[in-house]
């Protein structure tokens, strides 16, 4: 990653949202969420994971992420109109000179009206799955509920997608009410495709799919409904980008207690293969109900293994490195050869046996998901949402974590992070002060080469406010110093109050 900041920056304002009145923020390569304790620093954090999940729903298996299903085509004459619309697109020289890359003169290829169309109302009924998706994420029955309360207008969320020219690509509005979570968003009546998005957003896929469709059209073979399926879909991930921007990619939440999770998750799915035999043989129980985010996390790190990529994945090095630097140890699976069930272990450095990830520590536990996400799921682009990284860390190892996150970073990965930690955000000052530094220069310095731009960075406050009562989240900048300023030093100086105090009164008394 170069020092230079992001091309493309998602902005979100969100209102009576949960604890919050108010926020407005823009989502940075690393993005830190800091401030006391129930001021909506998780809320806000599942709140990106959610549209995530909407607006790049169709990436990655689909037994984690939210999918549309089959791409239905409209019938009668609005089909044949966009059956022809695509003919016509799939045989104009503009697209067979983008195809071939020898666009040289070619600027882009505007999307008849009939294809912007029906993109469009792909687009919105993405948006118009959030209320559900939200839901699902926090495990409650309806959105509404998510609404501040005193909020008569209910919580609103506003999205843009700001490109690197410093326009806006349109604002998309999400509500959440009582029932029902209406969209509204700006679409362009006008789309035009360049180059470089159809090579950036599809890549070889499109060129091979669609070269081979283009054959098979003009030589009078292909089928028309599935042309037209496949061509739709494609131009609408390319449509999405430029509307959603980073909201494209998939997110990986790592929620809090990661602990307690790794520990418990072999107990629960004993207790669910040894009930289901007797399925039907005693009355039904109400099954509790896990948030969409904790499941999600079960699901994935049950089958990490079996979902992505192995130790040759770039971004495993990553995750090498950590457990390195910091566990002194590997973490890895082992299957049972009875039911496939995974069991995690962690082998100290200079272990020949392994441990049990329950029998190691704390420390451990809460790492381990984070490595075997980078061997096995993440890769540059995608986004990695982590619930306080400082849990059973020691303040030293607390730092090292945050110079591995800034590798990660570096890497291409966009990271949000929500924290109490007056460690985290110091050394996270440091890393940006450093950045000012040649690179030869940072040699020689803790975490230098691991080094991000302040525009790469962002640090969100949550600061609680007695009316309205709720919190109300503004970005914190570096002080003069480069320090991130936060209210850890208040805390610092009435604890060493206290303890001039004590000591005072010790001496009179003796």
């Amino acid at each position: 990653m170069s020092d230079s900041p992001a091309r493309n920056t998602i902005e979100l304002e969100v209102t009576n949202y949960g604890p919050i009145v108010e926020a407005r923020i823009d989502l940075r390569p690393l993005t830190v969420f800091v401030g006391p304790s129930n001021t909506g620093k998780s809320y806000l954090a599942v709140l990106i994971y959610a549209l995530h999940r909407c607006f790049g729903g169709d990436a990655g298996p689909d037994h984690w992420r939210a999918s549309r299903g089959s791409l239905m085509l409209p019938d009668g004459e609005v089909r044949k109109r966009l059956d022809d619309a695509v003919e016509t697109f799939v045989k104009s020289e503009g697209l067979k000179l983008l195809l071939s890359g020898n666009q040289s003169d070619q600027k882009g290829i505007d999307l008849p009206g009939p294809i912007l169309d029906e993109i469009r109302s792909l687009f919105e009924a993405r948006g118009r799955h959030f209320g559900h998706e939200i839901s699902r994420c926090f495990g409650i029955d309806e959105a509404g509920a998510l609404s501040r309360k005193g909020a008569g207008n209910g919580a609103q969320v506003v999205i843009r997608n700001r490109l690197s020219d410093g326009s806006v690509s349109g604002d998309h509005v999400l509500k959440l009410g009582n029932r029902e979570a209406p969209f509204t968003g700006s679409f362009p009546g006008r789309l035009r495709i360049s180059s470089d998005e159809f090579e950036s957003i599809v890549s070889q896929f499109f060129r091979r799919m669609g070269k081979g469709l283009l054959e098979a059209f003009s030589n009078g073979d292909g089928d028309s409904g599935f042309l037209t399926r496949n061509v739709i879909e494609i131009l609408e991930k390319v449509a999405r980008n430029r509307l959603a921007g980073a909201l494209n990619f998939p997110a990986f939440y790592l929620p809090a207690d990661r602990t307690g999770i790794m520990h418990s998750h072999g107990s629960m799915i004993s207790g669910i293969i040894g009930n289901a035999p007797m399925t039907g043989s005693r009355r039904a129980a109400r099954t509790p109900v896990l948030s969409g985010v904790l499941a999600d996390f079960l699901q994935q790190i049950i089958e990490v293994d079996r979902m992505g990529f192995a130790d040759d994945h770039p971004l495993a090095e990553l995750g090498k490195r950590m457990e390195e630097t910091i566990l002194d140890g590997s973490v890895y699976i082992e299957r049972s050869d009875l039911i496939g069930f995974p069991q995690f272990m962690y082998r100290p450095k200079g272990w020949k046996k392994a441990l049990r990830l329950g029998n190691a520590s704390s420390m451990v536990s809460e790492l381990a998901p984070v490595v075997l996400y980078l061997r096995h799921l993440v890769r540059p682009g995608d986004v990695l949402i982590i619930e306080e990284p400082e849990s059973s860390l020691h303040p030293a190892m607390q730092v090292e974590f945050i110079r591995q996150i800034a590798a990660i970073v570096r890497a291409g990965v966009r990271v949000i992070v929500t924290t109490h930690s007056e460690w985290v955000l110091e050394e996270l000052s440091n890393l940006v002060l450093a950045s000012r530094l040649p690179d030869p220069r940072r040699n020689g310095i803790g975490g230098g080469e691991y080094a991000l731009h302040p525009e790469d960075v962002g640090a969100w406050w949550f600061q609680q406010k007695k009316r309205p009562r709720g919190s109300v989240v503004k970005e914190v900048r570096p002080d003069e110093s480069g320090l991130y300023s936060s209210t850890f030093d208040k805390v610092s100086a009435a604890t060493y109050n206290d303890w001039v105090r004590i000591s005072d009164r010790i001496g009179e008394v003796e």
